[in-house]
């Protein structure tokens, strides 16, 4: 593994290599062709061996996907992974939200630790008075196929029911790619307001579910595997970089949020750190906010708005200004 590549929980992957293996998608003999780290894993594991602390290259998840994405039978399969809860396949951050108190702080230690699972998984909790919405990506220079994105998201309410004990009621759900095949078992998971090719990838839920308790709450384990996660040293196990808030802001709204101000009010920042922090994360507002109009306007293309509205969505003032953004759009792609 090279200085600097990211990495997974091993765990991880062994359990994503089971699957795939189980359901005759993948032969053990084609793990070493993969990574030998990833092989020898596999066989310690399989064999008894506690690998729940241990690290794989993201390449070799990211290696499995594609292969699952290539030669999965039907297009469900993401889907049905990310039903399926295994005890036996915890890592370390699994291990700790199942100690936590309530759903709620289930959500903050996920979020907030997401890279003991995967270095470029990101999830963004946000709460208003009424609903919580989870938003999921990936940041890498690995493509994920559609299937592993939905299996990120379905397992995300598999265990969290599971840990509660009783199902969840989805208020709504955003999914960045078309529907699927599989439509009708997104209806019975995810309920039936459901949003095909958005921007991004979004779970919204009634606030009330953040005080459900977890069944398996312990105090005195928690803190235990706090502290052993304090010791696998990653960069996105720290506070999401402020650059990804402003661009998960954006992608929820672009017509309130091009507005800095409301920004501000909602990062709860001033202006100066603000500018401070982006520019030391090496990029600005503006060019955030452009780089979210350029994506919008691509998603324009088979969509029957006027100019407009069209303006309006972006977070132009008027319609003038959006056409001064159209002439530059080919320079700034």
């Amino acid at each position: 593994m090279s200085v600097g590549e990211r990495t997974v929980s091993a765990i991880s992957v062994v359990d994503l290599a089971s699957e795939l293996i189980a359901r005759r998608l993948l032969k053990i003999s084609e793990l070493r062709g993969i990574s030998s780290a990833l092989s020898d894993c596999f066989t310690r594991a399989k064999a008894g061996f506690d690998v729940t602390e241990e690290r794989l290259s993201e390449v070799d998840l990211g290696t499995l996907w594609v292969l699952a994405d290539q030669r999965k039978l039907t297009s469900s399969l993401g889907f049905e992974i990310g039903k399926t809860v295994n005890n036996e396949a915890r890592g370390l951050l699994a291990n700790w939200v199942a100690c936590c108190d309530s759903l709620g702080e289930v959500f903050s230690v996920f979020t907030n630790n997401i890279g003991l699972l995967n270095e470029s998984e990101q999830w963004l909790s946000r709460a208003c008075d009424t609903y919580v919405s989870l938003e999921f990506s990936h940041v890498s220079s690995i493509q994920y196929p559609q299937i592993a994105v939905e299996r990120s998201m379905v397992a995300l309410l598999a265990w969290a029911e599971y840990f509660c004990d009783e199902p969840l009621v989805v208020e709504s759900a955003d999914f960045s790619f078309t529907a699927p095949e599989h439509h009708s078992l997104y209806e019975k998971l995810f309920g039936t307001n459901l949003n095909f090719g958005t921007t991004g990838n979004r779970i919204v839920l009634d606030r009330d579910i953040l005080s459900r308790p977890v069944r398996s709450s312990n105090r005195y384990v928690r803190e235990l595997l706090a502290k052993r996660a304090g010791g696998v040293i990653l960069s996105s196990g720290k506070a999401l970089p402020l650059k990804r808030q402003v661009e998960a802001l954006l992608r929820e709204s672009l017509q309130k949020y091009s507005r800095l101000e409301r920004a501000l009010d909602e990062l709860n920042i001033s202006r100066a750190n603000l500018y401070r922090k982006l520019k030391a994360e090496g990029t600005q507002y503006s060019i955030l906010l452009r780089e979210a109009r350029l994506t919008r306007l691509e998603s324009f293309d088979e969509k029957a708005l006027s100019s407009d509205d069209k303006a309006e969505e972006m977070g132009f003032s008027d319609v003038s200004s959006y056409y001064r953004f159209l002439k530059r759009a080919d320079k700034l792609r």
